[in-house]
C-alpha cells in the first residue's frame, strides 16, 4: 500500500476514534466538514490527478483501451 492510502487510512481511523467508535470491518461513515482539503498533484494539468482514481467508460469499440494503453505509455 502506499503512502496517501496509508495516510487516508490512518487519518479514518483517527476520526472513527475521535468520534468514539470502533474500528473494524465495514464501512466507515466520516462527516464531510471534518475533512481537511488538499492541494492536488497533477499528472496532466486539470485532466489526470497523480495517485487518484480515474474512471475510463464508454460504449464497446470506441477506443478506451487504446487510450488507456498510450497513456501507460506516455507516462
Amino acid at each position: 500500500m502506499n503512502a496517501p492510502y496509508m495516510k487516508l487510512a490512518a487519518l479514518a481511523d483517527a476520526e472513527v476514534e475521535r468520534q468514539g467508535a470502533a474500528i473494524g470491518d465495514g464501512v466507515v461513515l466520516i462527516c464531510a466538514s471534518t475533512l481537511k482539503p488538499e492541494p492536488v498533484s497533477w499528472l496532466w494539468r486539470q485532466w489526470l490527478a497523480h495517485g487518484k482514481l480515474h474512471i475510463l467508460a464508454g460504449a464497446p469499440g470506441q477506443g478506451k483501451t487504446t487510450i488507456a494503453i498510450a497513456l501507460a505509455a506516455i507516462v
